[in-house]
């Protein structure tokens, strides 16, 4: 819209510089190839608070604009969700991405509650990016959970459309 780029990058550590440099080169190539501008977000999970969010190098400087889910706590964005879904109220765009990125976020409940519940709030009511929100869950579930954890996830995702979609293929 504003002829710019949005780099999203997801982090589940912290490696600080490190992590800046590979994401500077990667804004560095696209700027070379598009000649626009870059803006880099990088959405933390876990329990990163702090992170490192510039370096220089010489002359140059680079900075990153840093969102750490682990301040807000998946609980009360679940508990909140669900009460409007109760009150049949519409979600917002915006509530439809707290209800993706709640594995993401901090609090004291597990991925696997997190996740579960998060599956079950889009199973169980309607909303307009449910499919959307369905297959960014099942993708957290792949990459956060293991065993027994990941089979009770995916034993809920098998009651969704999504879940029914992947069966049929």
């Amino acid at each position: 819209e504003d002829d710019t780029y949005t780099h999203f990058e997801f982090q589940s550590t912290d490696k600080g510089i490190l992590d800046l440099v590979r994401f500077n080169v990667y804004d560095v190539l696209l700027y070379q190839q598009t000649k626009k501008q870059v803006y880099t977000y990088v959405i933390y999970s876990g329990d990163i608070k702090e992170p490192l969010t510039s370096y220089s190098n010489g002359f140059n400087e680079y900075r990153v604009r840093a969102i750490c889910l682990a301040h807000r706590d998946a609980a009360i964005v679940l508990n909140d969700i669900e009460n409007k879904l109760l009150e049949n109220k519409v979600l917002t765009d915006q509530e439809q991405l707290d209800l993706i990125f709640t594995p993401l976020m901090g609090g004291e409940l597990s991925k696997e509650a997190k996740i579960i519940k998060a599956i079950q709030l889009s199973k169980d009511y309607s909303m307009s990016k449910k499919a959307d929100v369905q297959a960014m869950l099942y993708t957290f579930a792949h990459k956060f959970l293991k065993g027994k954890a990941l089979e009770n996830a995916k034993e809920v995702i098998k009651m969704t459309e999504l879940g029914k979609m992947l069966h049929d293929e």
